[in-house]
């Protein structure tokens, strides 16, 4: 048998900013009822050094409609610090003007990056959001044979 050089590695301790947000994506469609559900998507990153996350609520009665809330960005051999990108836009946002805007955190280790997280799911302009997207959903009475083209 040849000699072990490997050191002893024990399990993490600290779990991936990833996990974290899959945690909180089945919590959303227990509150709407699966109105609204929410879903953790990888994005392809120019840096092949680093690896990021779309955190998006989905509005499946409306064609799989969907909303990035915000993005992460991490080192892919770091898990701290990692960058949140809050992309929500304000209600008064005019999208016919402006090109959207980022708000950017930064979470030095994982206690950090849950208390921005919770930041920004309170938000009232992810409320809305999400209440925008029930409403919608609910009185969508059309199949996709009833859409036209507009």
């Amino acid at each position: 048998m040849p000699d072990d050089f490997w050191p002893d590695i024990a399990s993490p301790s600290h779990r991936a900013p990833a996990t974290i947000l899959a945690e909180q994506t089945p919590l959303l469609g227990q509150k709407t009822q699966n109105v609204v559900t929410a879903r953790v998507r990888r994005m392809k990153m120019k840096n092949p050094h680093r690896v990021g996350y779309a955190f998006e609520v989905v509005a499946p009665a409306l064609n799989n409609y969907e909303a990035i809330l915000f993005k992460i960005a991490h080192d892919l051999t770091e898990l701290y610090p990692v960058k949140i990108y809050d992309t929500v836009l304000p209600p008064d946002h005019d999208d016919s003007t402006a090109e959207p805007t980022e708000k950017e955190f930064l979470a030095e280790n994982e206690a950090e990056f849950i208390e921005i997280i919770k930041e920004i799911l309170k938000n009232p302009r992810v409320t809305a959001v999400i209440q925008a997207l029930m409403a919608q959903s609910e009185g969508d009475v059309r199949s996709e044979e009833d859409e036209i083209p507009f």
